[in-house]
């Protein structure tokens, strides 16, 4: 009784979302249940404010629940129907990746603004003059602001 008390509401929700999910993607082949199971977890997410009581039923269904069931599907798998869909979704995979990595790119901050240091005193800049080692009589001047 314990075990449902703990876990009964979450692994309630996650039956709540998974079954409609599995019918839609029954309809939806090439969508597939998972991502619209992903899609209702998000939206449903987005509006659900009390999340505590269900929150250990869905961790334990992601972890438990979840791993088992991908085990056993590769079980159940061939390498020609591996084969067979990697070829149908290969397009897919590969429109996404590629949108991920050009978002990413676009998105990107440069590394010289990437990292903030805040400190309660401002730099101090550093300059001398320092003779090359390659070329003798060159002197190289350099400023650096240490913090």
């Amino acid at each position: 009784m314990n075990f449902v008390n703990k876990y009964g509401k979450g692994i309630l929700i996650c039956l709540l979302i998974a079954i409609p999910s599995w019918i839609i993607g029954k309809m939806f082949p090439v969508v597939g249940g998972a991502i619209i199971a992903i899609l209702a977890g998000m939206i449903i997410a987005m509006f659900w404010n009390d999340k505590q009581n269900a929150e250990a039923g869905i961790k334990w269904t992601s972890k438990v629940i979840l791993q088992t069931a991908v085990v056993l599907l590769g079980f159940g798998m061939n390498l020609g129907v591996i084969f067979e869909t990697g070829k149908q979704s290969l397009p897919i995979i590969i429109c996404t990746i590629t949108t991920s990595l050009v978002l990413a790119w676009v998105m990107s901050i440069p590394r010289t603004q990437s990292h903030t240091v805040q400190h309660s005193e401002p730099p101090v800049p550093s300059c001398r003059a320092t003779q090359s080692i390659n070329q003798s009589h060159l002197y190289t001047f350099s400023c650096k602001m240490y913090l």
